[in-house]
């Protein structure tokens, strides 16, 4: 709704007028390039297989290590103002849970008049494809074919698509060269793969189980500290981690770290894979050869190799933390340059002549990478709608300055 658009955007507004922008994933990425298309003009359509931010909410128990200057964007908070809401204006070093980041800034902004009409929730976007039949003078433009839930399939066109679904729903292997374990593919449905609240709503699954956490990035430290920490309340509770790393830490890090937190999270994790003790078994350099699903009392027998030889481990819950990959297959036909290998797009200059009106925004642009935050999808917005609407300096965030509601 135009009425609803801060003043000082107003003369920006007309630069995507007739054009339809779809964007795929209505996540954190989604929503924020969607509102950015609105502000623009753009005639846009925000396709959501689930529920926005479902992703979001599923991980919403934890505490983000990032602080809500880092979560939210300039144009996000002047619609919070324009929404009357007074956390528009809260201390940007603020920690939040995903569930309260979701409530006090996702939610509102994607329920907010200018993107009324724009989301399109249990829609599926199965392939997309450039589309041919168009004037020589029009970009290419794209066609895509959704799945209804009721199950209608339709083919529909855009003049713009970014595709922001994401990679957390798409966890990675366990076996050798990213291929799954033997057994593996057999043995899925009863692991674990996301960030369980292990402390609350999913205790009862893990309180006084023996419990196997494999791999060793930041979802993994988050779970053996809270396994640990469940091990204090529930003393038959052990963890057996298991970390492809031949570091004794397999935490790495980083100096002068700007997230506290994760800094908090490294050093906890470190100490419990080192010293041994509160329930913690830690072996590294393990890499897994077979995964058996034995049953419902007996649980998972891993097989692995390390630097001592072969190694059996057992536990009644596995939760698979080896991260999550980009699922190209909706991609295939556009012949993006997507390595899920080399990991990132973004590397990717200049951009494909072919794939002007497209681009990947949010986790899943940086392919397997596992250092992703939002504020890394701030900068790519801005870029892809300058770039497709032919002005360099286009910056809804400069234009909108630095005070909110200013």
């Amino acid at each position: 709704m135009d009425w609803f658009l801060p003043p000082r955007l107003e003369k920006v507004h007309g630069v995507g007028a007739g054009k339809t922008l779809v964007v795929i994933g209505a996540g954190p990425a989604g929503i924020e390039t969607a509102l950015y298309g609105r502000a623009l003009g753009f005639k846009v359509r925000l396709l959501e297989k689930g529920r926005p931010c479902e992703n979001v909410l599923r991980w919403g128990h934890a505490t983000c290590f990032t602080p809500w200057s880092a979560n939210t964007s300039r144009l996000g908070l002047e619609i919070l103002h324009r929404l009357r809401l007074p956390h528009a204006k809260r201390d940007p070093e603020t920690l939040l849970t995903g569930r309260k980041l979701f409530a006090e800034y996702f939610e509102p902004v994607v329920n907010c008049p200018l993107l009324k009409g724009c989301v399109e929730a249990g829609v599926s976007v199965l392939r997309v494809g450039l589309r041919m039949e168009r004037p020589k003078s029009e970009p290419n433009g794209f066609v895509f074919l959704i799945r209804q839930q009721d199950g209608k399939e339709s083919m529909e066109e855009a003049d713009f698509l970014v595709d922001c679904s994401g990679t957390y729903g798409n966890p990675r292997w366990l076996g050798r060269g990213g291929l799954p374990a033997p057994g593996e593919a057999a043995a899925r449905a009863k692991m674990v793969f996301g960030l369980e609240d292990i402390l609350g709503e999913s205790q009862k699954f893990f309180a006084g189980k023996s419990v196997m956490v494999i791999g060793h990035g930041l979802m993994a430290a988050a779970s053996v500290t809270r396994l640990a920490k469940l091990a204090k309340q529930f003393p038959a509770t052990w963890v057996i981690w298991l970390a492809g790393t031949d570091s004794a830490m397999p935490m790495r890090r980083i100096a002068n770290d700007p997230y506290r937190e994760r800094d908090l999270l490294a050093a906890e994790a470190n100490s419990l894979a080192t010293r041994g003790e509160k329930h913690v078994e830690f072996s590294a350099g393990m890499h897994v050869d077979q995964v058996e699903w034995i049953s419902e009392e007996a649980g998972f027998r891993v097989r692995c190799h390390g630097p001592d030889g072969p190694k059996v481990f057992e536990a009644e819950r596995l939760i698979c933390h080896k991260g999550f990959m980009p699922e190209t297959t909706l991609l295939r036909e556009l012949g993006v340059p997507l390595d899920p290998v080399d990991e990132d797009f973004s590397r990717i200059k200049p951009h494909p002549p072919r794939l002007g009106g497209f681009d990947l925004i949010g986790a899943k642009r940086h392919g397997r990478l596992g250092n992703y935050t939002m504020n890394q999808a701030f900068p790519t917005i801005r870029a892809y709608f300058a770039r497709i609407s032919k002005q360099p300096n286009l910056d809804l965030g400069k234009l909108l300055g630095d005070t909110v509601g200013g």
